[in-house]
C-alpha cells in the first residue's frame, strides 16, 4: 500500500466526518506532496516523520494587505498548528493502517516529535466586549453566538445541531460533542426563551441563515437553510474587526476566538457560583484537572476568605 492510497481511503473512512473535513483534505494534501503518493507506506519511517516537522515548522502564518503595506514580517506557525496539521492526521493515518487495515508500518515515536505547546490560555469576553460584537453582528447570527455564551458548547456542537436533539419536556439537551462522545446540558429559562422561537424555520437544524440570492441548492430566495461551518466565522471575523478587538494571531493575550465564548461561559458561572465541579460538568470534561485551569477567577474570594481569617486572629489577640 502507497502512502496516497492509505491517506485517500483513511479520507473516505474517516477523516471527511471529521469536526473540519475542509481543513483536513488540506492537511492530506500537504502530506502527499511532501511525502508522495508513490512512497510505500512502509517507508514512512522517524527520519520521514522528523523532516516533515521541521520542514512544516517553517511555514508562516497570511499577512493581510494592511499588515503587508505596513511592512510587518510574517509570523510563524504556532507548534499546535505543526502538531494537528502534520503529526497527529499522519498517526491517524498510520495506526489505521495498522490496526483496521492489517498493513505493515514502520514503528513511530510519536511522542518524540510532538512539538510543545504554549499553556492553555483561558480568555473571557468582558461585559463591553460583548455588547459591542452584538452591536455589529448581523441579527441572524445572534442565535448561535448567544447560544454559546449561555451553554459553553463548541463550535461544531453549535453549527450541527438538531430540533430532536431537545427535549423540551426533559428540558434537556443532547450534545454530540468533541471526539463523538454525547452527552446532555440543561435547557435553562435563558436558553428555552433563545431556541422557542427559533422553532419552524427549518426542520432538522436549529440555526439557519437566509441566503440574499438564489443557489442551486436553495429553492426560493429568503429561505432559511442550515448553517454552514464557513459563514458563521466569516460573519464572526467581520464582527470581531468592526469591534475592534483584535484576533489571537495579533495579539494572543488579547486577542478573542470564537472558541472563547466557551470560556467566556465557564468563567462567569465559576465566579457565580464558585464551585468548580458544576464547571466540569457543564463544559463537559472528562477531567476535574482540566477544569482547574479556571480556578485563578476564584483568587479574589480566595483571597478575601484569608482577609477574614486574618481579621478574626487579630480580633482575637
Amino acid at each position: 500500500m502507497t502512502f496516497g492510497q492509505a491517506s485517500t481511503r483513511w479520507w473516505e473512512e474517516a477523516g471527511q466526518h471529521c469536526a473540519k473535513p475542509r481543513e483536513i483534505m488540506a492537511q492530506l494534501a500537504w502530506l502527499q506532496a511532501e511525502i508522495g503518493k508513490s512512497t510505500p507506506l512502509t517507508a514512512v519511517t522517524n527520519e520521514v516523520v522528523a523532516r516533515l516537522v521541521a520542514r512544516r515548522r517553517t511555514d508562516t502564518l497570511p499577512l493581510s494587505d494592511e499588515d503587508r503595506k505596513a511592512g510587518k514580517d510574517a509570523q510563524r506557525i504556532s507548534s499546535a498548528t505543526v502538531n494537528r496539521s502534520v503529526t497527529q492526521p499522519l498517526r491517524r493515518i498510520l495506526k489505521r493502517a495498522a490496526e483496521a487495515w492489517d498493513r505493515d508500518v514502520a514503528k513511530i515515536n510519536w511522542r518524540q516529535h510532538m512539538l510543545k505547546e504554549a499553556s492553555v490560555r483561558v480568555r473571557e469576553a468582558s461585559e463591553d466586549e460583548e455588547a459591542r460584537i452584538f452591536e455589529h453582528l448581523p441579527a441572524e447570527f445572534h442565535p448561535p453566538v448567544l447560544f454559546a455564551i449561555l451553554s459553553g458548547c463548541r463550535f461544531n456542537e453549535i453549527i450541527s445541531m438538531r430540533w430532536d436533539w431537545i427535549d423540551w419536556g426533559a428540558r434537556r439537551i443532547t450534545i454530540h460533542g468533541k471526539g463523538d462522545k454525547i452527552a446532555s446540558i440543561p435547557l435553562s429559562n435563558s436558553l428555552r426563551e433563545l431556541l422557542f422561537p427559533l422553532r419552524g424555520r427549518h426542520p432538522e437544524f436549529v440555526f439557519t441563515y437566509t441566503p440574499q440570492e438564489r443557489r442551486a441548492n436553495v429553492k426560493a430566495k429568503n429561505q432559511p437553510v442550515p448553517m454552514k461551518r464557513w459563514n458563521l466565522p466569516y460573519h464572526w471575523e467581520r464582527t470581531r474587526k468592526a469591534a475592534g478587538i483584535p484576533n489571537s494571531r495579533e495579539n494572543r493575550v488579547a486577542g478573542l476566538r470564537f472558541h472563547d465564548l466557551r470560556h467566556t461561559t465557564a468563567s462567569r458561572i465559576l465566579r457565580h457560583t464558585g464551585n468548580l465541579k458544576m464547571v466540569k460538568d457543564l463544559l463537559r470534561h472528562s477531567s476535574i484537572a482540566t477544569t482547574t485551569r479556571y480556578a485563578h477567577i476564584l483568587d479574589d474570594e480566595i483571597s478575601s476568605a484569608m482577609d477574614a481569617v486574618s481579621s478574626k486572629k487579630a480580633q482575637a489577640s
